[in-house]
């Protein structure tokens, strides 16, 4: 399979540092047609949230 990023809604709450450490968490919503949306969220070494995206991606066979 080859993923392909067909579409991300984001909203930024604040900046992230320099070598600040970043943990990405992610839900999936729907995974139809060969289409798999995701809730994902990016905190900072504090917990604090970064980042909330809704992420959309196609996946596509390669195999013959």
């Amino acid at each position: 399979f080859r993923p392909v990023l067909s579409n991300v809604e984001s909203s930024f709450f604040k900046p992230v540092k320099i070598n600040d450490r970043l943990t990405v968490t992610a839900e999936k919503l729907y995974y139809r047609n060969g289409v798999l949306k995701s809730d994902l969220q990016l905190f900072d070494s504090s917990g604090e949230v970064c980042v909330i995206c809704k992420v959309q991606i196609k996946l596509i066979n390669d195999l013959p």
